[in-house]
């Protein structure tokens, strides 16, 4: 992972000098650190693919857009819905919950010192990619995934004794008027299935880390574990850019 380290100290005489910077960048990654990065702001006009909320402050020196990653196809025109249309449409859906989410992320990442921009993709099961972009990175990089939706409960009618529901409807209403006629059958809420989950990265080349089962309260909370690896990250982007830097005098 930090052969390039390596590369930078290799033409020294003093083999110390190696070790020593070696041992400098373990800790810096074992105690983390605090960047400030600094740089023109990103507005909405820097990420153009994704569209800014309209509780992200234009202003803000960390941005965040959405894009969608599955369009609603329109059988009457027969086209799909247009990219802005589709952007908006997901971020006017968000739960409460999930808004609570992302800007309790944007505050931390401010807090910590951060400029730059999330770009957020949402996947077709509603769980959310995230990546951030700062002026220091070649390209947006992956922070982790998130999903936290819930969904409305659902009314199965079954036969008597059967296994699996024969209708399924979204309200309860409409299976009562199904069973008015169909007298050997029952109704079975079935609460909506959430899946919830929020994974991190700790490293670059480490399997993400799944957490599952929590309370909004700590989904909300485990935004920290974003902030330690994008730290990590920029610690990484900040002296590779220093070296290129030294090197280029």
């Amino acid at each position: 992972m930090f052969n390039w380290f390596t590369n930078l100290f290799s033409k020294k005489s003093d083999s110390q000098l190696i070790e020593d910077k070696k041992e400098e960048v373990k800790n810096i990654i074992k105690n983390g650190i605090t960047l400030t990065i600094t740089g023109p702001q990103y507005s909405s006009s820097d990420i153009p693919e994704y569209t800014r909320p309209s509780w992200c402050e234009e202003t803000s020196p960390v941005q965040i857009g959405f894009q969608a990653g599955l369009l609603d196809y329109d059988p009457i025109t027969n086209k799909r819905e247009p990219f802005l249309a589709a952007n908006e449409r997901i971020i006017s859906e968000l739960m409460p919950e999930e808004i609570t989410f992302f800007k309790t992320l944007l505050s931390e990442t401010i807090n910590s010192g951060f400029q730059g921009a999330y770009e957020i993709w949402q996947n077709a099961d509603d769980s959310f990619k995230i990546c951030f972009n700062s002026n220091l990175f070649d390209f947006p990089k992956f922070i982790g995934q998130v999903k936290l939706r819930l969904y409305e409960p659902e009314y199965a009618c079954m036969r008597i004794n059967a296994k699996r529901p024969y209708r399924v409807f979204k309200t309860k209403e409409e299976a009562l008027d199904f069973i008015e006629s169909h007298k050997d059958y029952n109704i079975i809420e079935r609460r909506g299935e959430t899946h919830q989950y929020l994974s991190y990265k700790t490293r670059v080349n480490s399997d993400a880390i799944i957490l599952k089962g929590l309370s909004f309260d700590e989904y909300y909370a485990a935004t920290k574990h974003f902030i330690n690896y994008l730290k990590y990250l920029l610690t990484l982007a900040t002296n590779k850019n220093n070296y290129h830097q030294n090197k280029n005098k």
